[in-house]
């Protein structure tokens, strides 16, 4: 729209008086831009403007958001506009609006934008569960079919995929339980971090046997990628989180090949990352009873053999939007 519009000034610029926006008295340059104005924010609203009559031109402001992602303030932008004239351009990238509307609309839509784009606290906290898979189920648990909202994503260098959703927390006790028909399950210790305004938090998850740690740190997604030769981790992730203005968190979850996936995770939710796998090796031992402990001929009675366990990591990543304590 701005191409077409820097074209139409272009083409109002050099009209001649004789063309065909010359009236019987030529109007000013002024007034000429201001008709072109008019003429393409009529098109962008898809108003009309009465037949014989230049169109209004409509106050234009560029909000700057910081704190709530632009395309959930302009869904409620259009609603308080209705069927005003007008209209709004996002920008993602660069966390704009750009809202055309009647002035007196225009200072409501102030209003509405200062409610929605303010500080907001969020805790995260993140729950492991581990799973022994049974032979039934060796090659991992089938998430598409238990989650809402299912993605699957690359995790890392060796292309492994790992699986995303949500679940109700209503759920989440059921899917506890449905998990021991898989295999057997330990759940680890809740690791809680809070979010202040725009931040992105490394989760880095260490699954090496059964030594489950998870740790939360403050990052910078420009050293994603960047590693200690020495620091071993059995998954790495970048969380953002960011307030959707209705209590709900849109999660962002991006991996350390830079692939990404976001959730909307409601209030009353969780959302649940699997087909984080590790393997654990143990020795099994079978014998005859009491032929097998004899010393030296016992070893005849005895079949000693390695056994390769396969496991799945769940992590369970619960977000709640906290409002900030008042400044004195």
């Amino acid at each position: 729209m701005k191409i077409l519009r820097a074209i139409l000034l272009l083409f109002v610029f050099g009209l001649a008086p004789n063309s065909l926006l010359a009236q019987e008295e030529p109007s000013s340059f002024v007034d000429q831009v201001q008709q072109a104005n008019a003429v393409l924010d009529a098109m962008s609203s898809g108003a009309q403007a009465p037949a014989g009559e230049p169109a209004a031109v409509l106050p234009t402001t560029v909000f700057k958001l910081h704190f709530v992602r632009p395309q959930i303030v302009a869904d409620k932008v259009r609603e308080l506009m209705g069927a005003a004239s007008g209209g709004v351009i996002v920008n993602e990238q660069s966390g704009e609006l750009e809202i055309s509307a009647p002035a007196e609309i225009l200072e409501k839509i102030k209003i509405l934008i200062t409610g929605l784009d303010k500080a907001r606290e969020i805790s995260l906290d993140v729950k492991v569960v581990q799973v022994d898979l049974n032979e039934e189920h060796l090659p991992g648990i089938n998430w598409s079919a238990i989650v809402s909202d299912y993605q699957s994503f690359t995790a890392n260098e060796d292309r492994q995929k790992y699986s995303a959703g949500s679940v109700s927390s209503e759920d989440l006790p059921v899917l506890l339980e449905a998990l021991e028909t898989v295999g057997e399950t330990k759940v680890y210790p809740v690791r809680t971090t809070n979010v202040k305004g725009a931040q992105d938090i490394d989760l880095r998850l260490k699954a090496f046997d059964r030594d489950v740690s998870v740790s939360m740190t403050t990052a910078d997604p420009a050293k994603l990628n960047s590693m200690e030769k020495q620091d071993r981790y059995t998954a790495r992730l970048l969380l953002s989180p960011m307030a959707s203005g209705d209590d709900s968190v849109d999660l962002r979850l991006v991996s350390s090949d830079g692939t990404s996936v976001t959730l909307t995770i409601k209030n009353d939710a969780v959302a649940v990352i699997g087909g984080i796998f590790t393997q654990t090796k143990s020795e099994s031992t079978k014998k005859f009873p009491f032929l097998g402990d004899v010393p030296l001929l016992g070893i005849v009675f005895r079949d000693q053999s390695k056994v390769v366990q396969r496991l799945e990591n769940i992590m369970i990543v619960t977000p709640r939007v906290t409002t900030p304590a008042a400044q004195p």
